[in-house]
């Protein structure tokens, strides 16, 4: 639905709640954090946010999921193109994280 569109890492948009097809390194240290409603068109999204805090490099050793990671700055994330849905998900984040 957003392709060819920056993204955040997400799980399929269903009512499963599942997060089993993240790495396990992921799952297991996973908490929520807020939710996220947004409407699109013809229907509404309620997002489950969160949050895992990782060892720096933890992504780049030997977990891939989803390809073609790149990781950029907060002062960078209006030059990305972000749909507006993962714009709300950055300013939820960066709210509870205490960042302007």
């Amino acid at each position: 639905m957003l392709g060819g569109m920056s993204g955040l890492p997400t799980t399929d948009w269903d009512k499963s709640g599942q997060t089993s097809e993240l790495p396990e390194k992921i799952r297991k240290k996973l908490k929520k954090t807020g939710v996220v409603h947004h409407t699109f068109t013809h229907f509404d999204l309620t997002l489950d946010i969160l949050e895992a805090e990782l060892a720096p490099g933890a992504l780049s050793h030997g977990v891939h999921w989803g390809g073609g990671w790149k990781f950029i700055s907060l002062s960078d994330i209006n030059n990305v193109g972000f749909p507006t849905v993962f714009k709300k998900v950055v300013k939820l984040m960066s709210s509870s994280l205490g960042i302007a």
